[in-house]
C-alpha cells in the first residue's frame, strides 16, 4: 500500500515552557515553492462587495506546495508535497510524481493564486476524506473478524491478521464431508 500521508505534527513552533511539547518538526526537510494565499484574511473567497461576512471562510488552513532539495528527478521531474496546517496540527501529503518533465508543477505554478489554493486544498481534501474512509473500513474489518472469531496471530511473527471467510467456508466444508 502506498503511503501518500508522510508527515504529521502538533504544529506548534514555539511551545510553551512546560508544555512537554518540542517544536514540530514535520515541515524541516521541505523547501516551499508557492503559498497561494499567504495570509489569513486573503483566505476568505467569494466576498460580496468587499462585506465582511460573506464568502467561505478558508483562513484556519494555510496550504504551500513544496519540494525536498535533497530528492533528484527523473529527467527534470521533482516530488511535490503539499504542506497543510491548520488547528489539527500540520500534515504532509506527498503528490503521486508524474513523469511529465515537470509539466505538472508548471501547470500548479501558473494557475492564479485562489486557483491554486483551490487546486491543493481540494487534493489534499480528497486525500483526507479517504484515509478517513479506509480507516472506518478497516476497523469495520477487524471488529467483524473478532466477532467471528477470525483473527489468528502468525506463529513466530508478531503479527495478526484476519482469516478470510472462503477459508473459514472451506474448513467447514471439510468438516462437514468427515
Amino acid at each position: 500500500m502506498e503511503r501518500v500521508f508522510i508527515a504529521k505534527g502538533h504544529g506548534y513552533e514555539n511551545p510553551s515552557a512546560g508544555s512537554g511539547y518540542e517544536p514540530c518538526t514535520a515541515f524541516d526537510g521541505y523547501e516551499v515553492i508557492v503559498e497561494p494565499l499567504p495570509t489569513r484574511e486573503s483566505r476568505v473567497l467569494g466576498r460580496l462587495d468587499d462585506k465582511p461576512g460573506t464568502g467561505t471562510d478558508y483562513g484556519s488552513h494555510s496550504i504551500k506546495l513544496a519540494i525536498r532539495p535533497d530528492e533528484s528527478g527523473y529527467k527534470g521531474t521533482r516530488s511535490l508535497y503539499i504542506l497543510m496546517e491548520h488547528g489539527g496540527g500540520r500534515e504532509v501529503l506527498a503528490i503521486k510524481t508524474m513523469y511529465d518533465r515537470g509539466e505538472t508543477e508548471r501547470a500548479l505554478l501558473a494557475l492564479p493564486e485562489a486557483a491554486q489554493y483551490g487546486m491543493l486544498y481540494t487534493m489534499y481534501e480528497m486525500a483526507s476524506v479517504a484515509a478517513r474512509a479506509a480507516r472506518q473500513e478497516t476497523a469495520g474489518q477487524w471488529a467483524q473478524a473478532y466477532a467471528d472469531k477470525r483473527i489468528r496471530k502468525l506463529r513466530g511473527k508478531n503479527r495478526v491478521e484476519i482469516i478470510p471467510q472462503w477459508e473459514v467456508d472451506m474448513k467447514a466444508a471439510r468438516k462437514s464431508r468427515l
